[in-house]
C-alpha cells in the first residue's frame, strides 16, 4: 500500500519516508511489509472501520515506537550536520558570552554615560 498523495506532504514534512534496499518507499524504521500493514491499520482507524484487536494494537504501538525512534535519529543527525559546518562551529563557539553579561554591559554603559554628563 503506497503512501496516499493526501498524506505525502505530512509524511515528508516530518522525515517519515525512506526507501528500502529494493527502492520501495517505506516509513523509516520499518520494513516494506510492516509499512504496508501500518498504513492499512492507520487508514482503517481513520475511517472508523472496525476496532483494532489487542494484538493489532500492540503491534501498531511497537511499530510506532520503532518508527518514531528512527525519525528522531534522522532529525538529530540533520541537526548535528548543520552545526558541523564551518559556520555552525564558529557560531557555536561565539556563544560563550553569558546572556546576563550582555544585559549588564548595557546597564553599565548607561551608568557611565550618566556619570560623564553629570561632570
Amino acid at each position: 500500500m503506497p503512501v496516499k498523495d493526501a498524506d505525502r506532504a505530512e509524511f515528508e514534512t516530518f522525515s517519515d519516508l525512506g526507501f528500502d534496499g529494493k527502492g520501495r518507499e517505506i516509513l523509516v524504521g520499518l520494513s516494506y511489509e510492516e509499512t504496508e500493514w501500518y498504513l492499512e491499520v492507520l487508514e482503517r482507524d481513520r475511517a472508523g472501520r472496525g476496532l483494532l484487536t489487542k494484538e493489532e494494537s500492540l503491534r501498531r504501538s511497537t511499530l510506532d515506537d520503532r518508527h518514531s525512534a528512527a525519525r528522531l535519529k534522522i532529525v538529530e543527525q540533520a541537526n548535528q550536520a548543520r552545526f558541523n559546518t564551518v559556520w555552525g562551529k564558529i557560531w557555536w563557539k561565539a556563544q560563550k558570552i553569558h546572556p546576563g553579561a550582555v544585559a549588564r554591559a548595557g546597564v553599565d554603559a548607561k551608568q557611565a554615560s550618566a556619570k560623564q554628563e553629570a561632570l
